[in-house]
């Protein structure tokens, strides 16, 4: 796209011929500086595909490439002069990398060094305007990246934006403050602390009349016309519970509709027709839920109403006309009834001096269970036979019927290739539960796990052999694992064994940067710090 467009940056303190620069990227794009192109010592130096700025969105283009293309989705710049890398960008078109429309992307200055500007967090978009009026700053100097987290189109205030809270889109100065307890436009102010007639409630507190102290959510309806308590229906019009009266007609309970002056009175606790006096029979004295009018038969005895459970107490207790009846029959045969101690004449299991068991039930009916017969974990197992009780996910079961519970080790029940003493196989889980899966194992510590388990390391047997490691050009193994050994390998290429007079100290094969790939030289510090992709153009 003829709008496409990157720089670099000469971080040395000398002027750099880019004669010989191979610019590519892992595809099929890839061009040659084949004239003298200088970029001074601290000066940044912009590629682009055409050096027409009536075409190009107005850069000013210092290198028009051949061919070559920048793709929005994944895609990378490799800078490589004499066979080293120099520098490289990857991005990966807006999981991690911005993807800006109508905008560049732009190193953060802080991070000019070819060991930081992979970071993608270190990249912002755009914010200055350029050419025929999208954003970056080809050529120049970038800014201090400062986001717009949210999205809102206002940039965070911490690096000089006016956005006070870059993490609500919500909140940006301009939008109408709304009752929720937060500055929404960022005036250092909220609606809800505005109290204009100063009687302890602002109009986000329920105040229906800002301008009358006597009109607000605290105050008590009176039979005025008036909505006192900002409801907001006046007592005087309001029939809350649609019985044909208010408050103000007499009705001592507009949320029932069976209370109202006049209303028959009827067997339900309430003063039903308005004339503060219950009946004599609705009372419930002894607190068990049923009314003397409902048939309670003792109502000072809270375990005597209707359909309470006949106990061994000669109390006519369900209030049925009969005492204890039923509870001298032996109704599980287990040889004991209620009134001789069975606390449950449902089970043959429970009677007094039956054994316990592990089932959660007051056995032998001495009013406790066995202090194991809890299940504190909720998993379905009384901890007498739960090895924890207080981790639902270890117990007795054995879910993928591998012949191992949780309880005996297995770390993953719902695969039966999993449990202790499994065979380790390549498949990224930790088969044998010994905390490690085989294909994770770096058994050299060189930081590679091995080929076998789909790893990058061809042998996992020398640490000093790994992708990342410097080829020894005679020593007939392939130190990189890139499949070259020796002379095969493209970093031997013009050595001559046994002959490099150079020192320690100004060995050009030995020139590193901080991220560990060849560099030769001052022009180790020759990095991409902005490109614009396809469709940037607004």
């Amino acid at each position: 796209d003829v709008g496409e467009w990157f720089e670099v940056y000469n971080g040395t303190a000398v002027d750099m011929n880019l004669v010989g620069l191979v610019v590519y990227d892992l595809g099929t794009n890839d061009f040659t500086v084949d004239t003298d192109l200088w970029v001074l010592a601290g000066e940044h130096l912009v590629f682009g595909a055409s050096d027409d700025e009536a075409v190009n969105g107005g850069v000013a283009v210092d290198f028009a490439w051949p061919s070559f293309a920048l793709g929005n989705d994944d895609d990378e710049i490799y800078l490589e002069l004499d066979g080293d890398i120099l520098d490289r960008v990857e991005w990966d078109g807006g999981v991690l990398w911005t993807d800006p429309t109508g905008a560049s992307m732009s190193l953060d200055p802080s991070t000019y060094a070819a060991s930081l500007n992979d970071d993608p967090a270190v990249w912002c978009e755009g914010v200055d305007a350029y050419g025929l009026g999208d954003l970056g700053t080809p050529g120049e100097a970038n800014p201090v990246c400062c986001p717009d987290v949210d999205g809102d189109g206002y940039r965070d205030e911490a690096c000089g934006g006016e956005d006070c809270d870059d993490t609500d889109a919500a909140v940006y100065p301009g939008v109408a403050d709304v009752c929720d307890g937060i500055d929404n436009d960022c005036d250092a102010d909220t609606d809800e602390t505005v109290d204009i007639d100063g009687d302890g409630y602002a109009a986000c507190d329920g105040d229906c009349d800002e301008d009358d102290a006597l009109l607000n959510p605290g105050m008590d309806e009176v039979c005025d016309g008036v909505d006192n308590d900002c409801e907001p229906v006046t007592d005087e019009d309001g029939d809350v519970d649609g019985d044909g009266f208010s408050i103000c007609d007499g009705d001592c309970d507009d949320a029932e509709p069976t209370v109202y002056p006049a209303a028959a009175e009827i067997c339900d606790g309430l003063d039903n027709d308005c004339d503060a006096v219950l009946g004599t029979d609705e009372v419930d004295s002894d607190g068990d839920g049923v009314l003397l009018c409902a048939g309670d038969c003792d109502d000072e005895d809270a375990t005597s109403y209707p359909g309470a459970p006949e106990l061994c107490d000669e109390i006519d207790n369900d209030c049925d006309g009969t005492v204890d009846e039923d509870v001298e029959e032996d109704l599980d045969g287990d040889g004991f009834n209620a009134c001789q101690g069975d606390c449950d004449d449902s089970r043959a299991d429970t009677y007094p001096g039956a054994e316990e068991l592990c089932d959660g039930v007051d056995n032998d009916c001495d009013g406790e269970l066995i202090d194991d017969e809890g299940d504190d974990d909720n998993d379905g197992w009384f901890n007498c036979d739960d090895c924890n009780d207080s981790d639902s996910t270890l117990n007795l079961d054995d879910a993928d019927g591998d012949g191992v519970t949780t309880c005996d080790g297995d770390c993953d029940d719902d695969d039966d290739t999993v449990y202790p003493g499994a065979e380790e196989i390549c498949d990224g889980v930790d088969n044998n539960c010994d905390g490690f899966g085989d294909e994770d194992i770096d058994e050299d510590f060189d930081g590679f796990s091995s080929w076998e388990c789909g790893g990058d390391d061809c042998d996992d047997s020398q640490a000093e052999i790994h992708p990342e490691a410097f080829e020894n050009c005679e020593d007939g193994i392939d130190n990189d694992c890139d499949g070259n050994i020796d002379s095969d390998d493209g970093e031997c290429e013009g050595f001559v064994v046994g002959d490099d007079d150079d020192t320690a100290a100004d060995d050009d094969d030995c020139a590193c940067d901080a991220t560990g790939r060849g560099a030769p030289g001052a022009a180790a510090t020759l990095l991409l710090l902005g490109l614009a992709l396809t469709r940037r153009r607004r």
